[in-house]
C-alpha cells in the first residue's frame, strides 16, 4: 500500500502544469529577448502590437514558456539579413500563439535565411504567420512540432529538413510568381529510423496572385529518406499533375504519400497522375497519419 501510495503520489506530481508570470513587451521588457532572457518555466510573454527586429533566440535552458501576441498580423517579429534566421528554438515545451514571424532578405537570398529554426521537441504554433522565401521554416532532426491554424509562405524548399511536424488546418503558399514562378513546398532529409516526417492534414495547398497553375510541386526529397504525406488537403492549380519532384535518386528510396486530396472547389484530384514513386494510401492507410500517431503520443496544446 504504502508502494502504491507513493507511486500515486508522483504521478500526480508529474501532472501539475508549470504557471508563472506574464512578462510584457514592451512595457516592462523593451525588446522581445530580454524578456526571454528574464523568463523562468511557466511564464507567459506578452507582446504588443509593433515591428519587433531580431534575431532571437530561445536557449536549450529555456523551456515550458508561451509567447503571445496582441493580434496575429499586428505582432510581427522580423528580420532582413542574409544568413540570418529570425528565431531560433532550442528549448521545449514552446509555444506561440497570434503573431508573424518573418524573414525579409527577399527572393534572391538564397538558402539558409529561416524565418524560424527548431532544434527542440515540443514546440506549438497557433494562429501565427511564419513568412520567407528559400528555407522558410527549418525544422531539424529530432524536432517535434505541431502547428494549427497557420500560414507558412515561401518558394523553394520552404518546410524542410529532418524533424517530425504535424500541421494541421494551415495554409502552406507559394509566393514566387516570376524569376522562375513557383517552386516545391517541402525537402524532408527524414533518418530512416523515424516513422514521420512533414505531415500536412486537411490544409490548403494556395498561392499568391501571380503563381502561375503547374509550376509548383508538394516535395523533394533532401534525404534518401524524406518522408511527407499529404492526407485530406485541398490544393489549387499551381501544383502540377506528377505533383512531387525528383531530387538526385533519393526519390526511389523516399518516403511520399498521399491521400484523399481536392481542389480548392471540392472536386476530387486524380492521384493516378502522380509520380510513381508516390504511395496512394488508403483510407485506412491514411488514418494512421493521425496527430497522436505523428507526434508520439504527444497531444498538444500543453
Amino acid at each position: 500500500m504504502k508502494i502504491k501510495s507513493a507511486l500515486c503520489a508522483m504521478a500526480v506530481l508529474v501532472a501539475i502544469p508549470v504557471f508563472g508570470a506574464t512578462l510584457n513587451v514592451p512595457a516592462q521588457y523593451s525588446t522581445i529577448q530580454a524578456a526571454i532572457d528574464a523568463a523562468n518555466a511557466g511564464d507567459t510573454i506578452s507582446i504588443a502590437n509593433g515591428s519587433y527586429t531580431g534575431p532571437f533566440t530561445i536557449a536549450a535552458t529555456k523551456n515550458h514558456l508561451t509567447l503571445i501576441g496582441a493580434s496575429q498580423s499586428g505582432v510581427v517579429l522580423h528580420c532582413n539579413g542574409t544568413n540570418q534566421t529570425t528565431f531560433n528554438i532550442y528549448g521545449t515545451d514552446i509555444t506561440f500563439e497570434y503573431l508573424t514571424i518573418r524573414q525579409d532578405a527577399g527572393q534572391n537570398a538564397g538558402n539558409g535565411n529561416h524565418s524560424i529554426y527548431v532544434n527542440s521537441a515540443r514546440v506549438e504554433f497557433y494562429y501565427c504567420n511564419i513568412y520567407g522565401w528559400q528555407d522558410t521554416f527549418a525544422i531539424w532532426i529530432g524536432a517535434v512540432i505541431y502547428c494549427k491554424n497557420c500560414q507558412v509562405n515561401g518558394s523553394v524548399d520552404f518546410i524542410y529538413s529532418a524533424g517530425t511536424a504535424f500541421f494541421d488546418a494551415c495554409k502552406i503558399r507559394q509566393i514566387r510568381a516570376a524569376n522562375p514562378p513557383g517552386g516545391v513546398n517541402c525537402a524532408p532529409s527524414t533518418p530512416s529510423s523515424v516513422t514521420y516526417g512533414l505531415v500536412f492534414s486537411t490544409c490548403t495547398i494556395c498561392r499568391a496572385t501571380g503563381v502561375p497553375d503547374n509550376s509548383s510541386t508538394l516535395m523533394r526529397p533532401w534525404g534518401a529518406y524524406g518522408e511527407t504525406a499529404y492526407i485530406n488537403c485541398a490544393m489549387d492549380s499551381h501544383i502540377t499533375a506528377l505533383g512531387w519532384s525528383p531530387w538526385s535518386g533519393a526519390e526511389l528510396t523516399c518516403r511520399a504519400a498521399e491521400y484523399g486530396s481536392t481542389t480548392l472547389s471540392g472536386a476530387k484530384i486524380d492521384l493516378s497522375q502522380r509520380a510513381s514513386w508516390v504511395v496512394r494510401l488508403t483510407a485506412a492507410q491514411a488514418a494512421t497519419y493521425s496527430k497522436a500517431n505523428v507526434l508520439g503520443g504527444w497531444n498538444p496544446p500543453l
